[in-house]
């Protein structure tokens, strides 16, 4: 079962692209005018224009088309397109049926729909896999900690870890003092790392030299640049040369770098 509404139009508004054209071919066009749409009850109601009563929601469907962001917002823009269109090209404005119109965007919107649902789904399930991943890494991280701090922790680090206070730090510093002795931390070293350039015999030296302690070290360029202590009033000098970067207990150490700057 089928109902209509009458769709308001201002037939000038449909034309303002070719308007000379249009008035010589077909007349000037009527001030006001209207369109008798037609469509299914159930298509009707899916745009949230039936009444009631089986009787469309006139007012609101004539309106729709100058605003945008709904179902039934879509459908009469795409409305106002044809009616324009077949207005320009036969200067009446015919009555016509919508239901293609109403049923390809709830479609389009049901197939949008499923597809942010599967993105939704793909996405928790990658924040789970993350979760996870990162909660076997801190229980390897601890597993290894405790082990490496009973045979190999200095007093103070087992006290810490008896008493259960956070000492990651500590555990940090001393495992690489103990295992890594020229290396330091590059997060509280001083100045920068970037990617090497024309390198030295001496800076591949000093590459094989880092591999024999971690064989995945990469070779790099690290600048300090001069600076003033204010306190001081001395001019701290700035240094540039190859170094060497690894990955250990999970963050990035550097090798090569004097001892000042680590």
């Amino acid at each position: 079962m089928n109902a209509a509404c009458e769709f308001i139009v201002v037939p000038k508004d449909l034309i303002s692209d070719s308007t000379a054209e249009h008035i010589e071919k077909f007349g000037k066009p009527a001030e006001k005018g209207s369109v008798e749409l037609s469509a299914s009850l159930r298509n009707w109601e899916a745009c949230g224009l039936l009444r009631k009563d089986g009787t469309v929601d006139q007012i609101n469907a004539a309106r729709l088309y100058f605003l945008s962001g709904g179902l039934a917002m879509d459908v009469m823009h795409e409305v106002k397109t044809r009616v324009a269109a077949n207005f320009i090209a036969t200067g009446n404005l015919t009555a016509m049926t919508i239901d293609d119109i109403i049923e390809r965007n709830v479609s389009e919107r049901a197939q949008a729909a499923a597809e942010r649902g599967l993105a939704s789904a793909a996405a928790d399930r990658a924040d789970k896999e993350r979760a996870s991943r990162v909660a076997q890494e801190k229980a390897a991280f601890e597993s290894d900690k405790l082990a490496w701090v009973a045979e190999f922790g200095s007093t103070r680090l087992k006290r810490a870890v008896k008493e259960e206070i956070e000492c990651d730090a500590i555990y940090r510093d001393e495992r690489i003092a103990a295992e890594r002795g020229e290396w330091c931390w590059y997060s509280t070293s001083t100045g920068m790392s970037s990617t090497p350039r024309n390198p030295t015999e001496q800076a591949f030296e000093l590459l094989d030299a880092a591999r024999k302690f971690d064989a995945q070290a990469k070779l790099t360029y690290h600048v300090v640049k001069e600076s003033y202590d204010e306190d001081t009033g001395e001019t701290i000098e700035g240094w540039r040369g190859y170094t060497c970067a690894a990955e250990f207990l999970g963050a990035t150490i550097v090798y090569g770098l004097p001892a000042e700057y680590r």
